[in-house]
């Protein structure tokens, strides 16, 4: 079941990728990349619903043995099966994982984690496998206890994901220490007196931001220009020629001291 959940996941993290990488139309000023962050959500709730059908399944195995209903004895195969499960499983997460931070996609590095989440539950099933095997009947409670601790880590991540998700979907500012870099970025550029109101959000794997930088005065129109150029393009340099800027340019007597 949860393999399968994993080809789900695997199915929704290609169309949020696919509608996420959508140029700029009419309808979508900002691009498609909350797609990809929606894809994340679902894909938390996937895991949620995973972890919830691990739980009650390792609970329910505990009461039965509570009452004396033992499992039957697995056969050897479940044993390689498992194994072949893990290694694989932890290949496709290593694989994914790189691939996502190459990338910078969220989706990615999220059904990274459920690749990694397979391989938990597989060591759970592993280890109910290898006691039933060479323990006895009496050890075969040690598979629901494992899936208990295997779906609490389910449980963090899910949260983890589309808790990270959620802030961007609301519109969440960057954090204080990206603004501070930004400013810092900003205020590097020569002509730049000054910046105030600065905004900041995530769209996608990008960031969007409007801000706004005093200059001299008495400068001329096309000079001033320029510098807003600079400052766009050092921006583009640090973040991306994908990332968002607004500027509004002042005269710096019209500024905030």
């Amino acid at each position: 079941m949860h393999s399968l959940s994993d080809f789900v996941s695997d199915i929704v993290t290609i169309v949020g990728i696919r509608m996420a990488d959508r140029p700029v139309d009419e309808s979508h000023d900002y691009g498609h990349g909350k797609f990809e962050t929606i894809s994340i959500v679902i894909i938390g709730i996937i895991l949620l619903v995973v972890s919830f059908f691990i739980l009650r399944s390792g609970v329910e195995k505990i009461i039965d043995q509570f009452h004396g209903i033992i499992p039957d004895r697995p056969g050897w195969y479940t044993l390689y099966i498992t194994i072949s499960s893990i290694i694989l499983k932890e290949l496709l997460y290593w694989v994914t994982i790189r691939k996502g931070k190459k990338l910078q996609s969220q989706a990615l590095i999220a059904n990274a984690w459920h690749h990694r989440s397979d391989s938990f539950s597989s060591v759970a099933a592993l280890i109910g496998i290898g006691g039933a095997l060479f323990f006895g009947s009496r050890w075969r409670i040690l598979d629901p206890i494992a899936a208990l601790v295997v779906a609490a880590l389910i449980i963090s991540v899910a949260f983890k994901l589309i808790g990270n998700s959620m802030k961007e979907l609301v519109e969440t500012s960057l954090d204080e220490e990206t603004e501070k870099q930004i400013l810092e970025v900003i205020h590097s550029v020569e002509g730049v007196e000054m910046s105030h109101n600065l905004r900041t959000r995530k769209v996608g794997n990008t960031f969007a931001m409007d801000i706004h930088i005093l200059v001299d005065g008495g400068m001329s129109v096309r000079d001033s220009h320029e510098i807003a150029n600079e400052v766009e393009q050092t921006l583009q340099n640090h973040y991306g020629m994908e990332v968002m800027i607004c500027l509004h340019i002042e005269p710096k007597e019209a500024g905030i001291d």
